[in-house]
C-alpha cells in the first residue's frame, strides 16, 4: 500500500477514535482518597465513579479499603471528601444566587429571567469543589445546569458567596453587576496596601474560577495547585530517528512516465515538546506541539521510461533537506494510570526549510542544482506510550505532497519518525 494512502487511513482512524465515547480504559479506573464523616472520622478507600466533574456531583461512589461494600456518599453524610492530588469537595448548606450570568444575543424577545433586577436565591445542601487554598482565603465552586457560583471562606471563618449577575435594563441594554470584585478587594485589603497597580487589576478579573485564582496567586505571591497537581504542563526532550520515503512522478497526467521511489533513507532527529493538559477531564485531552530538527540527503535514480518521456529529466536526483518541523497536535490519552499511559494525537505539521535543494544529473553527464520551497504544510498523526510519567516512546507518521518547485514533475515525501522521550515539569 502506498505511503500516501496509509497516511490518509491513519488520519481517518484518528478522527474516528477521537469521536467515539470517551474513556476506553477509564471506566473501571479507581481513584484513591478519603472522606471525613460528620463526626470527624476519616475513612480511606477508592472513588469508583470519579471523572473530574464539570458539574458538581450530587453523590459519589466510594469503596473503603479492605471492604467489599460500595457506599454512596451524599452531602448530608460527610463533611468532605478528597481524591488524592486531584480534587477536594466540602459539604455545605448554601444560599446561592440563581440570576443568570450569561446574556448573549437572545433575539428580539427577552425572557423574563433576563430582565430580573432583584437578587434571586435558592437554598441547597451540596458538595462544593475547592479551587484555591491559602492561609488567607479558600475559594469554592458550585456549578449546575442553572449557573456557576463561587464562594469564599476567609481565615476568620466568614463564608460568603462572590456575587455576580447580569440582566437587561428597561432600554434592553445589558447590565453586569460585578459585586464579587468589591468583595475580593475587601477580603484582600491588608495584602493590597501599597500595591495600587495590583488593586486596580481586581476590576478586570472575570467571573471565572481560573481568572480569580490567577489574581489570587499574584496577590499571595504563591501558586495554588489545588485540584490541578496532576495536570500541570509538561515538557519533553526526544532523541530518535526517521525513515524517509521520496517519490518523483510527472505533474502532467498525460505523460506515461512511471513514478520513481528513492531508496529509503534514515537520519537522526532531535525534538522538544510541550504538553498542555485541558482541565476538568483527568488530563485525557491535551495540546502537544513538537519542535524538531531534521537533516537528510537522499538519492533517486530515474527509470528509463521517465527519461524517454521527459527530455530534460535527470538520470540521478539528489535531494538535500534541512528543516525545522513544528507539529501542532491535539491528543487524547486512552489508557492513563500512574505507571503507564497510551495516547494518540493528530494535527498540522509545519515544515520550515533551512535548506531544500536537489541536484539533477542528466544522461549527458551535466549537473544542475535547483532550490525548492521554503515552507510546506501537511497533516501528521502520532501514537505513543509513557512509562512512569517520565519515559516516553512515540511514532509519528507524516508526509508532504510536494516539497520542490520543479515544473515538469513533483516530489512526494513521506516519513516515519520515532523517538525516545524524557518528560519533566518545571
Amino acid at each position: 500500500m502506498k505511503p500516501q494512502i496509509l497516511l490518509k487511513i491513519s488520519i481517518l482512524l484518528s478522527f474516528i477514535i477521537f469521536s467515539i465515547s470517551p474513556g476506553i480504559a477509564y471506566g473501571q479506573q479507581k481513584y484513591n482518597g478519603y472522606y471525613v464523616s460528620k463526626t470527624g472520622d476519616t475513612t480511606f478507600g477508592s472513588f469508583m465513579n470519579y471523572t473530574q466533574w464539570v458539574k458538581n456531583p450530587r453523590d459519589v461512589s466510594f469503596k473503603p479499603d479492605g471492604g467489599d461494600a460500595l457506599l454512596t456518599l451524599k452531602p448530608g453524610d460527610v463533611s468532605l471528601f478528597s481524591i488524592n492530588n486531584l480534587d477536594t469537595y466540602v459539604s455545605k448548606e448554601i444560599s446561592r444566587m440563581t440570576n443568570v450570568i450569561h446574556i448573549g444575543n437572545i433575539g428580539l424577545s427577552i425572557p423574563p429571567e433576563y430582565k430580573e433586577v432583584e437578587d434571586v436565591y435558592e437554598n441547597l445542601h451540596v458538595f462544593l469543589r475547592e479551587i484555591y487554598n491559602s492561609p488567607v482565603l479558600k475559594l469554592y465552586e458550585f456549578s449546575d445546569a442553572k449557573r456557576t457560583n463561587y464562594f469564599a471562606l476567609e481565615n476568620n471563618g466568614k463564608f460568603s458567596e462572590l456575587q455576580f449577575k447580569a440582566f437587561y435594563n428597561r432600554d434592553d441594554k445589558p447590565v453586569y453587576v460585578r459585586n464579587y470584585q468589591v468583595q475580593l478587594q475587601g477580603m484582600l485589603a491588608s495584602l493590597l496596601v501599597g500595591r495600587a497597580s495590583l488593586e486596580r487589576k481586581i476590576f478586570y478579573v472575570d467571573y471565572d474560577g481560573e481568572d480569580i485564582v490567577k489574581y489570587l496567586d499574584k496577590v499571595m505571591n504563591v501558586k495554588s495547585a489545588t485540584g490541578k497537581k496532576a495536570f500541570r504542563p509538561e515538557f519533553a526532550i526526544s532523541v530518535g530517528g526517521m525513515a524517509n520515503f521520496f517519490e518523483i512522478g510527472p505533474r502532467q497526467q498525460t505523460i506515461p512516465a512511471t513514478r520513481t521511489k528513492f531508496d529509503v533513507k534514515t537520519a537522526p532527529l532531535f525534538s522538544v515538546s510541550y504538553i498542555q493538559y485541558f482541565q476538568r477531564n483527568l488530563g485525557k485531552v491535551f495540546l502537544n506541539p513538537h519542535l524538531k530538527y531534521l537533516s537528510i540527503e537522499q538519492v533517486g535514480i530515474a527509470p528509463y521510461e521517465y527519461i524517454n518521456n521527459l527530455a530534460y529529466s535527470p538520470d540521478t536526483v539528489t535531494v538535500y533537506l534541512k528543516e525545522i518541523n513544528l507539529d501542532l497536535f491535539i491528543g487524547k490519552s486512552w489508557i492513563k494510570t500512574d505507571n503507564f499511559s497510551w495516547y494518540t494525537s493528530i494535527g498540522p505539521s509545519l515544515h520550515f526549510f533551512l535548506e531544500n535543494s536537489y541536484d539533477e544529473r542528466k544522461p549527458s553527464g551535466t549537473s544542475e542544482k535547483n532550490s525548492g520551497k521554503s515552507f510546506a504544510m501537511f497533516f501528521a498523526a502520532e501514537t505513543g506510550v509513557v512509562i512512569n510519567k517520565k519515559i516516553g516512546l512515540w511514532v509519528n507518521y507524516s508526509g508532504l505532497p510536494d516539497v520542490q518547485n520543479k515544473v515538469s514533475y513533483r516530489f512526494r515525501s513521506t516519513n516515519i519518525q520515532a523517538g525516545l522521550q524524557y518528560r519533566f515539569r518545571l
